[in-house]
């Protein structure tokens, strides 16, 4: 089992954007008096933020739930960081598993979150009238793609209707290299590259910081240093764009971490960060809690 902790309370603490894409889904048998949501908070992100998907059931019959468990199939470049479940707004405990890769869709994860074992288990949830149970699951990609999300699904039982089955509408998340900035993709004019038309550069960097939020020290995980450059550089800003730490050391992989740890007296709130070696570079939020 993997617990998140208990900071992680919601999409605001990540800094994403607001809720754009919502869907209901589908409860089988029909007529049921309960409401199963599912909701992404971006579309389209790049390889350095963290997309929150999160699953909300509310239990609007006269009828207790028992035998829950919700299940999500994400493509095997999907990193689940972390996952909060709640029912009325307050933690509760789950089980959590994934299925090996291609088990149910060829390339894809089964990922399982039990709120009732049935087993005997301290994992023994009831979700009892006018209950709202919701899970928050924070996801990184290091890989620039159009991703689809094929399957997710939700099984419970009430003590009158039997079994209750719910699926959604197929979803996608975009995830790309842009950061939105001129310098992240090494410069240059995309016309006169002697690539053609291919938009992704010849030289980039891809990072994700870990944990995030943090209240120590966060690893940046980066991939894609310039090994003809052999150094790479971190700088880190706060809201006000001012330069709060800068660091440069030299590499001998493309690959690497480093672990940034701010200074004392260093505030609590959103950091930003940008690993650059050579032309190419890489930007994230960092939340830092103390």
């Amino acid at each position: 089992m993997r617990k998140l902790a208990l900071f992680v309370v919601g999409v605001g603490l990540w800094g994403l954007s607001p809720v754009i894409c919502a869907s209901e889904d589908e409860v089988v048998p029909a007529g049921q008096s309960v409401t199963v949501e599912y909701v992404q908070s971006d579309t389209i992100a790049t390889v350095v933020d963290t997309v929150v998907i999160s699953r909300r059931i509310i239990n609007r019959s006269n009828h207790q739930f028992v035998g829950l468990y919700l299940s999500d199939n994400l493509p095997t470049a999907f990193v689940v960081r972390g996952y909060l479940a709640t029912v009325n707004r307050s933690p509760v405990p789950t089980q959590y598993q994934v299925l090996p890769a291609g088990s149910v869709i060829a390339g894809y994860s089964v990922h399982h979150w039990v709120f009732d074992a049935q087993d005997g288990s301290a994992i023994d949830l009831v979700l009892a009238p006018g209950d709202t149970l919701e899970l928050t699951i924070a996801i990184t990609c290091a890989s620039a793609a159009q991703f689809e999300l094929p399957l997710h699904t939700m099984v419970c039982y009430g003590d009158a209707v039997g079994g209750l089955f719910a699926v959604g509408e197929p979803a996608s998340i975009l995830f790309s290299l842009d950061t939105g900035g001129e310098d992240d993709q090494g410069g240059g004019n995309d016309d006169e590259d002697d690539a053609g038309n291919d938009p992704l550069p010849r030289e980039y960097l891809i990072s994700s910081a870990y944990p995030n939020p943090f209240n120590g020290a966060v690893t940046i995980r980066y991939s894609g240093a310039n090994m003809t450059i052999g150094s790479i550089d971190l700088d880190v800003y706060n809201q006000l764009g001012q330069l709060v730490y800068h660091g440069s050391r030299d590499i001998d992989a493309v690959d690497g971490l480093w672990a940034w740890e701010p200074a004392a007296g260093t505030g609590s709130g959103v950091y930003f960060y940008r690993l650059s070696s050579g032309t190419s570079a890489s930007r994230g939020k960092l939340m830092l809690v103390k």
